[in-house]
Order: structure tokens, then sequence, then C-alpha cells
């Protein structure tokens, strides 16, 4: 049996916010786009490691459109 060691990740998707205005941040409104790309590595046995980078923005349907970028470290555990 062979096991994935590396694995690529990348997608797009629609975003419905419940709030878009935090502190004085104005995300413009509560539609929203999100794209992301990752990668992740297996270690060994069921544990992982990755980075992803995940950019939201409305892409313009609004008058404002500051985005938010994030950058993220995971930890996973493959059942």
């Amino acid at each position: 049996m062979v096991q994935d060691l590396i694995l690529l990740d990348g997608g797009i998707s629609a975003a419905l916010l419940s709030e878009h205005k935090f502190g004085q941040e104005n995300f413009g409104g509560p539609i929203q786009f999100v794209s992301h790309v990752g990668i992740r590595f297996k270690l060994g046995g069921n544990l992982g490691v990755g980075y992803r980078f995940q950019h939201m923005s409305n892409a313009s349907i609004y008058n404002r459109n500051p985005g938010l970028e994030l950058h993220m470290l995971e930890l996973s555990y493959f059942f």
C-alpha cells in the first residue's frame, strides 16, 4: 500500500459572513470569496504538519474591498 507523504491543497469558494464589520475594519459586505493554497507533510504514523495561505475578499462587488490574508500552520491527525 502506497501512502501520500506530501499533499498539496488549493481551492476557491464563496462565503457569507454573519457580520462584515469588526471594530474599525469593514469588509464591505457579507458576500466574500476565499481562496487558499497549502501543503501538508505526513510525518509518520497518523501525524502530519502543514502550511496554508488563505485570502478573503469581496472581489470588488462592494465599494470597500480591504481583503484579509492569513498564514496558518497546522498539525494534522489522519484517521
